[in-house]
């Protein structure tokens, strides 16, 4: 990374935070960080802040119930995540994670749940 400070606009997958938020981002002192999914899906990224850069955009897994971060820090388990995507910056790809409440996972699951017995129908 060049340390130059850039623009990027993240906007949430969540629609109660519709709104797009300008947000200046430092590109300066990224550390490397291994990213697992549940089901064994490894994602090796840039850390910078709570954001992660990869060269494109990666394909999330649907089972994002336990994802393990391991970098200079540590490993840190989140769980019932959520994928807060943002723009491309550089030609690179920046995202980041989001930790579900209990209620917000609870309430993902019944619609999830509806939505499959709608479509038994």
């Amino acid at each position: 990374m060049d340390g130059r400070l850039h623009k990027g606009y993240v906007k949430s997958a969540d629609k109660t935070h519709e709104g797009t938020v300008l947000q200046l981002v430092w590109k300066g002192d990224c550390m490397e960080a291994r990213i697992i999914f549940k089901n064994g899906v490894e994602i090796t990224a840039e850390k910078n802040g709570d954001c992660f850069i990869v060269a494109r955009k990666p394909a999330f897994p649907t089972d994002l119930s336990v994802v393990t971060v391991t970098d200079s820090d540590g490993e840190k388990t989140i769980r019932n995540v959520q994928v807060i995507e943002c723009a491309a910056v550089d030609e690179n790809y920046w995202f980041a994670f989001r930790e579900l409440s209990e209620e917000e996972a609870w309430r993902a699951g019944i619609e999830d749940a509806l939505c499959e017995l709608s479509m038994e129908e």
